[in-house]
């Protein structure tokens, strides 16, 4: 007879603010990197790869995002769940959460 033991899940989103600092920074790098790149194998690679960092289940589609608006929650997430809007600076990005309590608006 085999015993098998449960399977350890990842959180699906995670604050920064949380994550050991030698993390956070090479989660940082990570997603630094994927943001100068223009391929999209690399980036979703790189996106694993921060994701993994930080103990984050990778989404389905393989990207994640992390919450840009001002309130500085520092959620890190599943890219497709993300409101975006321009805040007359540029595109900010919104996890569901944020979205839900203060959604952002595109600046007119």
């Amino acid at each position: 007879m085999s015993v098998m033991s449960p399977a350890r899940t990842r959180a699906t989103h995670i604050n920064l603010s949380d994550v050991a600092t030698a993390h956070r920074d090479k989660f940082l790098n990570l997603m630094d990197q994927a943001d100068q790149t223009i391929s999209v194998p690399e980036i979703l690679l790189l996106h694993s790869d921060a994701a993994d960092a930080i103990g984050l289940q990778l989404p389905p589609r393989g990207e994640i995002a992390v919450c840009s608006c001002g309130c500085n929650c520092l959620i890190v997430f599943d890219a497709d769940a993300a409101h975006t809007f321009n805040d007359g600076y540029g595109e900010t990005t919104q996890c569901p959460a944020c979205a839900d309590d203060h959604r952002g608006h595109t600046a007119e």
